[in-house]
């Protein structure tokens, strides 16, 4: 069938290969009466870091085909499970011919039990069809717009769209099983303000009401606890910076807020479970807070909330003074135009000192917390820079735990009012001038360390899992310990002189330093300082704890791969992962497909790069661009390693540079084809292709550029700096991939699916 109306993916697709897949998931529905999401396609999202191979998000349609005109598909081949199977057919090929999972899964099963259906059965008699593209699907009713033969997978096709047209979400999640007044519409709860130790609702704590659960839970022993409770497996700590696991990731926290405002500087271009899954709430909690007002990290949220609290006027003031009261303070409500028409000179100093009460309350709604407010006394707007601070903070004693530091107090309207100045402890930017950031920041650190996370549960305190924070009566659960957050008001919880050795050996937030015994807090792990160097060995343990790791623990999969990984000495004699293997394959799933060459006659990447298969090359040649002709040629294995430089960069030589390169960062694996008056050969890294420069003395290393690769890459990294693999000529795919692998393996993911390098990656 067809949708008479073109149902349209994306509305701006260049791309699709013939060998492109397109296997659809949940396709096996029987009828329109439930509303569920069905002919879902999932995607590999791609976020530009180390990880963007594990995350994978679903695209489902959400309406029936009853909503469309549909005609009968008259032109693309039907097949019946019986023809398939007289064809000998088998499931994995119709998974190669984009056939929805759901049909492979019913094909196997009757492939299977063949002798009890007969081929009258419906089983035998449901059809597959073979759609040719552009259309695809399980009865070929979708098709994509303006599409071309360039790009290899469904994943780069996403990837292209969400690259012109960046992925903004303009509807807010609202929490809907909680009654909970935001304050005005459209402010509602986000499920990431549940649970996450300020309460955000106005009219009721019921967003905190039971958390105190997760405060006292006691994760297993071979699990990490996230700061708000939740247990993880301990493998998956700080295994990834670029995913977390804990959903405040609080298991890669520290690695991350090393780079200020970590989440707002992603490159977000696609939905990625980095930007929709994940609160907030803990990075809230240092220096630099990307949101003040709410643990969501969708900025356009605080926007809002920002904006409606300052907008609504308090009780008992008059428009005149709350307008007048936001031109002095530098409110973002009103607007420059409107202060500088009512204003003038000391205008709105006089209304304010004529209109208004002497204490004014900056908003109706409370910030951070419920019955928590700034106050100003209009006698004290004076500044130097920027808005005037506020003078007071006022709240219920009752909901705060502020031990008696000997700072003067005030009563006002029955709450405990305390200087501005007093609860002053976060950091201000220096060229910050915005009111929130500038004036409500500063007050975060101290308002979290005075708020209790346990409410009338005093004996909880006792339990073996609590700290309790020194001349407080606030206790916090000990996996708090040491995560670079102050959560004691005298930051006793973020103190190793707190505890002896005995009691840190029980803490999971400690790194112990085994060459001097020293315990470091977990935080302080690859921040670009060595705190433990081992001995003898150029590894700094706290620093690049992952290479460290393969340094003293064998993987699997990079036995045997021609590079020492690892030395212990074994009765004597020294054996390493790389001793006695004469049994072990020269080529195998691990090192398929990989862009390094394993083999020297590299037979272990042939045939990889999809992208280049239109040129039609043999099983046996090797996809460059010739020395000669500056095209793409096929070249046989039997020319390469031959001494002969026959391709551009002698990606048909690759011993000529890369006997120093191997495990380099930036290696250079690119050799000019040097004159016969230059004894060695010029080695270069990627970035030095297509850069404008003439590096190589033939300029083979710039003549070879094509229009749309100088004009895509950046001045300083050339052409392989940038997505290649989607947007680059033929030509720059085939001289990056000798960048794709330095031979460096320290970590490779098990897997079952040798394909899964052949796109460069």
């Amino acid at each position: 069938m067809l949708f008479g109306k073109i149902l349209i993916l994306f509305f701006l697709l260049h791309c699709v290969n013939l060998q492109l897949q397109i296997n659809f998931y949940q396709t096996n529905w029987i009828n329109e009466d439930h509303d569920f999401e069905h002919d879902c396609l999932n995607i590999i999202s791609y976020t530009r870091e180390e990880s963007y191979d594990r995350q994978m998000m679903s695209y489902c349609m959400t309406k029936w085909p009853s909503k469309f005109a549909i005609q009968d598909n008259n032109f693309d081949k039907k097949l019946t499970f019986f023809e398939l199977s007289q064809q000998h057919i088998t499931g994995e090929q119709l998974y190669l011919w984009s056939a929805p999972i759901d049909l492979i899964e019913q094909y196997q099963y009757y492939l299977n039990r063949q002798s009890y259906f007969d081929s009258t059965s419906s089983l035998a008699n449901q059809v597959f069809y073979n759609c040719t593209l552009p259309y695809f699907g399980s009865k070929c009713q979708y098709m994509f717009n303006n599409y071309d033969y360039n790009y290899s997978s469904l994943n780069e096709i996403i990837s292209n769209y969400y690259e012109y047209n960046r992925y903004q979400p303009s509807l807010f999640t609202c929490y809907i099983h909680l009654e909970c007044n935001r304050g005005p519409s459209p402010s509602c709860l986000d499920w990431t303000e549940i649970c996450d130790g300020k309460f955000d609702c106005l009219d009721s704590r019921i967003d905190e009401e039971h958390c105190w659960q997760l405060e006292i839970h006691q994760c297993n022993e071979d699990e990490f606890q996230c700061s708000y409770g939740g247990c993880i497996p301990k493998v998956f700590f700080h295994d990834d910076s670029m995913i977390p696991d804990c959903l405040d990731q609080s298991d890669e926290m520290f690695r991350n807020i090393q780079k200020s405002n970590h989440i707002s500087d992603l490159d977000i271009k696609e939905p990625t479970f980095m930007y929709e899954d994940i609160s907030c709430a803990k990075i809230n909690r240092f220096k630099y807070p990307l949101h003040l007002l709410t643990s969501s990290c969708v900025p356009s949220r605080e926007d809002l909330l920002s904006h409606t609290m300052l907008s609504i006027k308090p009780n008992l003031i008059t428009d005149e003074c709350w307008t007048a009261f936001k031109c002095v303070i530098l409110m973002p409500v009103p607007s420059n135009q409107i202060c500088e028409k009512l204003c003038g000179i000391e205008v709105c100093d006089r209304i304010i000192d004529k209109m208004c009460p002497d204490m004014i309350y900056i908003s109706t709604y409370p910030f951070f917390h419920d019955r928590f407010y700034v106050v100003y006394n209009k006698s004290r707007l004076e500044s130097i820079f920027g808005p005037p601070k506020p003078t007071y903070v006022c709240y219920d004693n009752e909901f705060l735990d502020v031990p008696n530091d000997n700072k003067r107090l005030l009563i006002f309207n029955n709450k405990t009012c305390r200087r501005y100045d007093d609860s002053n402890t976060g950091y201000i930017g220096f060229f910050e001038t915005r009111w929130i950031q500038l004036r409500l920041n500063p007050m975060l650190e101290w308002l979290h360390k005075s708020t209790p996370l346990i409410y009338n549960n005093s004996a909880f305190c006792d339990r073996s899992i609590m700290y309790q924070c020194i001349n407080s009566s606030k206790c916090i659960m000990k996996a708090r310990l040491f995560d670079n957050t102050a959560d004691c008001y005298y930051d006793d919880d973020e103190h190793l002189s707190t505890f002896n050795n005995t009691n840190l050996q029980q803490l999971q937030n400690i790194f112990r330093c085994k060459t001097t015994d020293i315990y470091l807090p977990t935080y302080l792990l690859n921040d670009g300082i060595c705190h433990c160097r081992m001995p003898g060995d150029s590894y700094c343990a706290d620093e690049n704890s992952h290479k460290y790791y393969f340094r003293k623990t064998i993987s699997f999969q990079t036995i045997c791969d021609k590079e020492i990984h690892l030395t212990p000495q074994i009765f004597g004699d020294t054996e390493t992962d790389e001793t006695n293997c004469d049994q072990w394959p020269l080529m195998h799933i691990y090192n398929r497909c990989d862009g390094f060459w394993h083999i020297p006659d590299g037979s272990d990447e042939l045939n990889c790069d999809l992208s280049l298969s239109l040129l039609n090359c043999s099983e046996n040649e090797h996809v460059c661009v010739s020395s000669k002709t500056d095209k793409l040629i096929c070249l046989s294995i039997e020319h390469v390693n031959d001494n002969i430089t026959d391709c551009i960069g002698a990606a048909d030589e690759p011993k000529l540079c890369r006997q120093n390169q191997l495990g380099s960062k930036d290696a250079k694996l690119f050799a000019c084809n040097n004159t016969k008056y230059e004894k060695n050969s010029t080695c270069l890294s990627g970035d030095y292709l297509c850069n404008g420069e003439n590096d190589c003395s033939n300029n083979e290393d710039e003549r070879i550029c094509k229009g749309n690769d100088i004009l895509s890459s950046s001045l300083d990294k050339g052409i392989c700096a940038n997505d290649y693999e989607l947007y680059g000529s033929d030509i720059a795919k085939a001289l990056c991939r000798l960048f794709v692998n330095n031979g460096k393996r320290s970590e490779i993911y098990f897997t079952l699916d040798q394909s899964q390098n052949s796109l460069g990656h």
